[in-house]
């Protein structure tokens, strides 16, 4: 994964993790670093829901 194809900035903790070697860890590390980022996904799909609720009802109140 590249991480010039995301627009985040280069020194965010997302893009050390895109370009960590993952080689050096053993399973049970890259079980757990799943278990966290499915944790990750779903609080950031939330995050989305909450920002696009309240986009539209900034835009109901406004127009």
């Amino acid at each position: 994964m590249d991480g010039d194809d995301f627009d985040i900035p280069a020194d965010c903790y997302l893009m050390l993790m895109i370009e960590e070697e993952l080689s050096v860890h053993c399973v049970d590390v890259l079980k757990d670093r799943i278990k966290i980022l499915r944790q990750e996904i779903s609080r950031t799909e939330e995050a989305i829901s909450l920002k696009s609720v309240g986009k539209i009802e900034a835009e109901q109140l406004f127009k």
